[in-house]
């Protein structure tokens, strides 16, 4: 009865963040995403896609487990997968989401990601939360769905 077909079925989806399983990770702590599924054909490859969403459901950013999304190599790319218990995984690397609820939609795609063999809505949802560390330059809210940390610098020009 796990949503998927045939080829593929869901186990589950979870949040890990410092490595303990939890809806509620810190904004400057990395967010694990971590999906079990049974791949029930030999021989098969698994476009793995998701959606972020924000608490009003607009998508802050998509991605997925192609070479060309990927910061790292990733051995098990268009390599075709065996039959059993399989583990996709990613991180949201900290300091990216501002504090409130998100949410994920999930796809599992045929090997060229044009068929949905698995589309699920909010399939797992979390909560980030502020951290005082980072409270301690700007006291009001950060204003935002992001939180990028990025690269300033001041030089004379004249």
């Amino acid at each position: 009865t796990a949503p998927g077909n045939h080829q593929v079925r869901l186990k589950a989806v979870r949040i890990l963040s410092e490595g303990q399983v939890t809806g509620t990770p810190k904004v400057d702590k990395d967010i694990e995403i971590q999906i079990d599924y049974w791949n029930l054909e030999k021989d098969k490859l698994w476009w793995i896609g998701i959606h972020v969403l924000n608490a009003i459901g607009h998508i802050l950013f998509t991605n997925s487990n192609v070479a060309t999304a990927s910061i790292s190599s990733n051995p098990a790319i268009n390599k075709k997968y065996p039959i059993g218990l399989l583990r996709t995984k990613f991180i949201i690397p900290k300091l990216l989401l501002n504090p409130g609820q998100h949410s994920i939609n999930l796809y599992i795609n045929n090997d060229y990601g044009s068929f949905n063999i698995l589309k699920k809505s909010d399939i797992i949802s979390f909560n980030v939360l502020e951290s005082n560390e980072i409270r301690k330059n700007y006291l009001g809210e950060w204003i935002g769905a992001i939180r990028p940390i990025l690269r300033w610098e001041t030089i004379q020009i004249d």
